[in-house]
């Protein structure tokens, strides 16, 4: 996503092929410096014959607005794959997990289950209730590879 002063936001992704892309390492193929040299990344060691990847520029149409921009640019990626809105608790409600990077992944107190209880209350009190919880099982939670208590 890039936001230009005037107003007008961009927002540029693959549109395939999306687990082969990386939005680059900073430099081009050759080494030059680039802001955005996307494409399959370098870890990936062999690409197949005939391998294609499309990417996809969009500029918002409605107002300057970065997430009306990133609407716009997923109304596209859905309709150029058929795909429509999948009814997930994770995408329609304010959740927290404990995977995938999450602050508390490794529980201080080494009691995930009571971490999740007070990030919970702390989001109520702030005026933003929970749609969801969710601790996901041995390492990581205490960075031992012990389940949590």
């Amino acid at each position: 996503v890039v936001f230009f002063d005037e107003g007008t936001v961009a927002v540029a992704s693959p549109l395939d092929q999306f687990k082969a892309s990386s939005a680059g390492s900073g430099a081009t193929w050759d080494g030059r410096p680039a802001v955005w040299a996307p494409g399959p990344p370098a870890t990936i060691d062999v690409i197949p014959a005939n391998f294609s990847q499309s990417f996809v520029v969009t500029v918002g149409s409605r107002g300057g607005s970065v997430v009306a921009a990133v609407a716009e640019w997923g109304e596209l990626l859905q309709t150029y794959h058929d795909a429509a809105n999948l009814d997930d608790v994770t995408l329609t409600k304010v959740g927290y997990q404990t995977d995938n990077g999450a602050m508390y992944c490794f529980c201080d107190d080494a009691n995930c289950s009571d971490t999740l209880i007070r990030k919970g209350a702390e989001a109520r009190t702030q005026g933003a209730p929970m749609g969801y919880l969710s601790f996901q099982g041995a390492g990581a939670s205490d960075g031992r590879g012990q389940a949590a208590p």
